[in-house]
């Protein structure tokens, strides 16, 4: 057996973040293989009119299971604030680079599942922050007042400020 490892010590709180960087590299494996190995069943129902007749069935489905930081972080009982402090203190740099891998592996992963139908390609893109994001802009707008008092409490509002 080799020499103990002294654990890495909390600069916020003072206390063992739990684990090195080596063995959190392990558990991400550990996570990956168990997503592998679980994947998410359900049913899905078909009912109406086929062919000549009616139809009502039910059939398993399954889907590979979504690997992401947050499903690790539930996976070894951690919060994302326990993630956002890691990149802190003696070890900072080693659980930085560490953290950069795992959340690119994940990415990956998941525009990979998008990319081969397993997941709706809208749903990844949000999760990964990639949602197109339109601007509107404008130079004016007209708008029709039926009124004097309209008017004057339309025009009194151009003076607020959002």
């Amino acid at each position: 057996m080799g020499v103990p490892l002294k654990p890495f010590i909390n600069p916020l709180v003072g206390r063992p973040l739990h684990f090195t960087p080596k063995q959190l590299a392990e558990k991400f494996e550990e996570y990956v293989k168990w997503c592998e190995a679980n994947v998410m069943e359900f049913e899905e129902r078909q009912k109406g009119l086929q062919g000549n007749g009616y139809v009502d069935k039910t059939t398993k489905n399954y889907k590979l299971r979504l690997i992401s930081v947050h499903g690790f972080l539930v996976f070894i009982g951690k919060t994302k604030r326990w993630w956002s402090q890691l990149s802190e203190g003696k070890q900072g740099e080693k659980f930085s680079y560490l953290k950069e891998s795992i959340t690119e592996y994940c990415e990956d992963y998941q525009k990979e599942l998008a990319a081969s139908g397993h997941y709706n390609a809208n749903i990844i893109s949000r999760l990964l922050g990639l949602a197109d994001k339109k601007e509107l802009t404008g130079e004016s707008i007209n708008i029709i007042v039926n009124s004097q008092e309209e008017k004057e409490e339309l025009e009194g509002m151009k003076d607020m400020q959002i």
